[in-house]
């Protein structure tokens, strides 16, 4: 199956794909349909994306007001412009933009900024519906921080979380990330933010967004 057979077809039945400030694939729909095509769209997201990047680059961004800026080495940035700007424009003005997308005049900016703690709920929920992609977890964040509806949504969604009184917490004797007691993962900066050849200390229990069952590694796409 192709990927425009995959946009056509998953179109048809309900779906929405598009790419993501970050260059991802994201998708709108029905849970239903979002499960149903999952699978497919994971084993052509290469071309998926291809296509979605090609069909974006021949339509023109209209000018707008304020834009969400996105950084390699920062967090995002939300800058006005008057009158609007391009969307040229605006990576011309910010020439370090790694991404930007236009805010839309219907998305509510928070009044306070986001906690730790409010962060650490939406991640933890994020890894209890099993998705550990940086990038995704970042947009999520990302929404959060400069849409309130997003973040009363995922708030919402974490709290349920909470409520159901489920402990998500994992031994690092129990991940498949971890060879010999030493943290594979583990990095300066990343998902598992800890120097090289981190150990674990044996027994304590923990959240991570790298957690992998030990009988799933080797099979993520």
């Amino acid at each position: 199956m192709t990927a425009a057979t995959i946009l056509r077809d998953s179109a048809a039945a309900g779906l929405t794909l598009s790419l993501s400030a970050a260059g991802t694939i994201k998708a709108t729909g029905e849970k239903a349909a979002v499960a149903l095509w999952l699978a497919t769209i994971k084993q052509n997201k290469v071309d998926i994306i291809a296509l979605l990047s090609e069909a974006a680059s021949r339509k023109p961004c209209p000018a707008a007001s304020r834009w969400l800026l996105h950084f390699s080495d920062r967090n995002p940035l939300t800058v006005e412009f008057s009158p609007p700007a391009t969307h040229a424009e605006v990576l011309a003005s910010y020439p370090g933009t790694l991404a930007a997308e236009p805010i839309e005049a219907s998305r509510r900016q928070p009044a306070t900024m986001m906690t730790s703690k409010q962060e650490a709920m939406v991640v933890g929920w994020l890894a209890q519906i099993g998705e550990f992609d940086e990038a995704i977890v970042g947009e999520v964040l990302a929404q959060c921080r400069h849409d309130e509806d997003a973040r009363q949504y995922f708030l919402r969604r974490a709290g349920e979380r909470a409520a159901s009184g489920i402990d998500d917490r994992r031994r690092c004797g129990q991940c498949g990330n971890l060879r010999s007691g030493v943290c594979v993962v583990a990095k300066p900066g990343g998902v598992v933010s800890a120097i090289r050849g981190y150990r674990p200390e044996p027994g304590i229990l923990q959240r991570c967004l790298a957690f992998v069952p030990t009988h799933q590694t080797g099979n993520s796409m």
